[in-house]
């Protein structure tokens, strides 16, 4: 700020004096976030891409521990970093890595109708979240979003989105259980 200080002398004549106080710019970031491709995934990063104001060099101290400019293998979070300008100023950031929706399910499992029978089936109504379009590769080898023609059993499938995000949902076949019989001869 703008200082003055006035002096007088002994036969009491003043003289002003004027003085400005001045300080560095804060210090100011521009930074890029790059989110998690997966659900549960850690490949988000930010970067700073400038810093300015204070006093050159900074020091750089993130919420994880590391010490560089630019962080990666983020999973979805707040990440905070302390910049310290050369003159120990500090000033603290604070970035979001998001994530991508996880992939969802609404399903319908059909048992076998018999004993033995291969007529169960299992029907992926709607299929959500990530990145369509997705692929599905079922326990049984099979690529398409629904399968028929089931014996009673477990089953698995592992629905993978555009981005390469995998997710595996289990279902279970059931069937009646044997015909039997107690027989008096």
């Amino acid at each position: 700020g703008a200082y003055s200080v006035t002096i007088t002398d002994a036969n009491g004549c003043p003289q002003v004096f004027n003085f400005n106080v001045a300080e560095p710019a804060p210090i100011a970031i521009t930074s890029t976030v790059v989110d998690a491709t997966c659900n549960g995934g850690n490949d988000g990063s930010i970067t700073l891409n400038t810093v300015t104001g204070g006093t050159a060099p900074y020091t750089f101290l993130w919420s994880t521990g590391a010490i560089t400019q630019n962080i990666s293998g983020l999973a979805a979070g707040a990440y905070s970093v302390t910049i310290t300008d050369a003159n120990g100023c500090p000033q603290v950031f604070t970035d979001n890595v998001a994530e991508g929706d996880a992939i969802g399910i609404t399903s319908t499992v059909v048992d076998a109708s018999c004993n033995g029978a291969s007529n169960g089936s299992i029907t992926l109504n709607t299929v959500t979240g990530g990145t369509a379009p997705y692929t599905f590769l079922w326990s049984t080898g099979a690529i398409t979003q629904n399968i028929a023609g089931l014996t009673a059993g477990a089953y698995s499938v592992t629905i993978t989105d555009a981005n390469g995000c995998p997710q595996v949902f289990n279902f279970n076949v059931a069937e009646p259980a044997p015909i039997a019989i107690t027989s008096t001869v």
